[in-house]
């Protein structure tokens, strides 16, 4: 005779437990996996091609948890879940997955059940958690794994937690310690590696590309090509052949440069990159045939649906030619550009495309060729590790590039590229978009930027002139009571964030003049839609606006700029009348402004 729960027991057995999720063209519902199955495999929902297999494997959980961790599983994948609760992604579950079967390990070694723990032993686990030093998005993903198993608990049977985790007191007080204004936690790059890092990897697709793609073509290194060749693998003999080994190599490190120069100069996410596809370059010409303008064209996934939607990046020709060295690196019938090459070590992974993880220990290997071939070379472009091996994020480019943008410095790689263009130009396609984030990111750096530069001012005695003046004292002062401690400059950058979000005065510093913004009597003009606070700097009249205010610096520059003025009228005689005529009249409306506005010296 079968008893209800049997009858219960086997029709929940037989659930398809992805039969609410959309699958991959090459998938089939009927042959996808059932609640009875040991290991559920989530890879036919995967909708982004640059995840691998992704898979539920209930045999590595404790054996008394396993019903209720498969209940949960399937709550998440069929979206049956409490009010207010999101709906979740694959990779965010298998995510969940693996987080709450180190708790359930830990019950397990403890010899607690669901039903029994209190909030000593949650607080215990939590602490353990803490004393292993994890990230604090880290611990909040191990939190929300647990309190899964409350907040869902009419879907898991008799098998669930008895009360709230987020209630207990331990719980609640490090919730506490970490409420902050939200802040970007991705460590930047630091100068001194982006700079040989990007200047190495245009050289491999500007320099060594053809190269090694017709080596790699021919099967076998002509003497012409040992100019390069020679110096990446180590003096081959004329006519040698490239052995499988040593392609894969060149291979690899052509594509990370690639991907490097492509993240750096688009601003896109690693997804994003992954998702290009042969022919995603297209480009805008003038009546002369002159290109003015490069569109890279590819899927985003952030906020989007799984199978992300079509976007388009505005780009500068070094990413039009990294992608057309990705083209020349794949055979014609692969569309992927991130694929693995043909050469990759293991036969079989051929066609897939390279995962996030697999990037960053790609990266790792081009910093290190780097650092071996100067150190060959006895060149000093290297990396400097200062003792400890450079390991990068993929994320960390797109902050990186952020950074960079808002501050503009000097250096290396400022020398190659004129951030400012760069800015207007990515911000006319995707990146430039709310959906995208690029544009708060880099408006987060602008005003971390602006903070450490006002902070710094508020300090000095330095005398500042112009209409503004005053009102730029008083709000300087002002400032300083939050950034400025005993003498001390605020350097810590999350702490400077917080204090610009609360207390921003408005000042926004400029090479000709320092702006002290005020809305009502500001020249320049945003646009109705536009959601922006501040001054719009390209449409500045400085000389007429009240809201200007000088540096010293910006005094300065002002100065050298009537000198140059002054040059060029001095061949006035060569410039067509009306030329000189407009040169003639800036160069009296500055000095007449520069007199009015510069201190008198004792």
């Amino acid at each position: 005779m079968t008893t209800a729960s049997t009858a219960t027991a086997s029709w929940r057995g037989q659930i398809q437990v992805l039969a609410t999720r959309r699958l991959h063209a090459r998938a089939t519902l009927a042959d996808s996996s059932l609640f009875i199955d040991d290991v559920w495999d989530l890879t036919p929902a995967l909708l982004r091609v640059d995840i691998g297999s992704r898979k539920l494997d209930f045999t590595t959980v404790p054996a008394e948890f396993v019903e209720p961790v498969k209940r949960l599983c399937l709550a998440l994948l069929t979206c049956d879940r409490p009010p207010g609760e999101p709906k979740l992604s694959i990779a965010s579950i298998y995510s969940y997955f693996t987080l709450l079967r180190t708790f359930l390990h830990w019950l397990h070694d403890h010899g607690h059940t669901l039903t029994d723990l209190d909030e000593q032993q949650l607080g215990d686990y939590h602490d353990e958690l803490v004393a292993q030093r994890l990230s604090a998005n880290h611990i909040r993903g191990h939190r929300r794994a647990i309190r899964m198993l409350w907040l869902y608990r009419a879907r898991l049977g008799e098998q669930h937690l008895r009360s709230d985790p987020a209630r207990i007191a331990l719980w609640r007080a490090w919730s506490r310690s970490q409420r902050r204004v939200r802040e970007n936690t991705t460590d930047r790059i630091p100068e001194t590696v982006i700079g040989p890092l990007m200047t190495w990897a245009m050289r491999w697709v500007d320099d060594f590309a053809d190269d090694i793609l017709t080596a790699r073509q021919a099967d076998r290194i002509e003497q012409d090509m040992l100019a390069t060749i020679t110096d990446l693998l180590g003096s081959p003999p004329r006519h040698a052949r490239l052995s499988r080994q040593r392609a894969g190599r060149l291979a690899r490190l052509l594509q990370i440069a690639c991907w490097i120069v492509i993240a750096y100069l688009s601003g896109m996410r690693d997804s994003e990159i992954k998702h290009l596809q042969r022919g995603c370059v297209t480009v805008q010409r003038d009546p002369t045939g002159r290109i003015y303008r490069h569109r890279l064209h590819s899927l985003a996934f952030k906020g989007e649906r799984p199978e992300g939607v079509p976007a388009t990046w505005i780009v500068t020709a070094p990413v039009a030619r990294a992608v057309a060295v990705l083209e020349r690196l794949h055979p014609a019938e692969q569309p992927y550009l991130f694929a693995l090459p043909p050469e990759a070590p293991n036969r079989g992974q051929h066609g897939r495309l390279v995962t996030n993880s697999t990037t960053g220990r790609h990266l790792d290997e081009f910093i290190a060729w780097i650092n071996g071939y100067v150190a060959a070379h006895d060149r000093t472009d290297g990396i400097a590790d200062h003792g400890r091996p450079v390991h990068l994020a993929p994320r960390q480019f797109r902050r990186t590039l952020a950074w960079f943008i808002a501050r503009r410095p000097g250096g290396t790689i400022a020398g190659a590229l004129q951030y400012r263009h760069q800015r207007i130009q990515m911000f006319e396609g995707y990146a430039g978009t709310s959906a995208s984030g690029f544009r708060d990111e880099v408006a987060a750096e602008d005003a971390l930027a602006r903070g450490q530069f006002l902070a710094d001012t508020s300090t000095e005695t330095a005398q500042l002139t112009g209409p503004a003046a005053a009102e730029a004292q008083q709000r300087l002062a002002e400032f300083a009571r939050h950034a400025v401690f005993e003498g001390r400059v605020v350097t810590d950058e999350a702490r400077l964030a917080r204090i610009m979000a609360r207390h921003d005065p408005h000042l926004y510093p400029g090479t000709f003049i320092t702006c002290v913004y005020n809305p009502d009597r500001a020249l320049c003009r945003r646009k109705n839609n536009d959601t922006e606070q501040g001054p719009v700097m390209g449409d500045c009249q400085p000389l007429a606006c009240r809201n200007t205010t000088l540096t010293p610096d910006n005094r300065d520059t002002l100065a050298h700029r009537l000198a140059e003025l002054d040059q060029a009228l001095a061949d006035g005689d060569r410039l067509a009348p009306y030329v000189r005529h407009r040169l003639q009249q800036q160069h009296d409306e500055l000095a007449e402004f520069l007199a009015r506005h510069t201190p008198e010296t004792s």
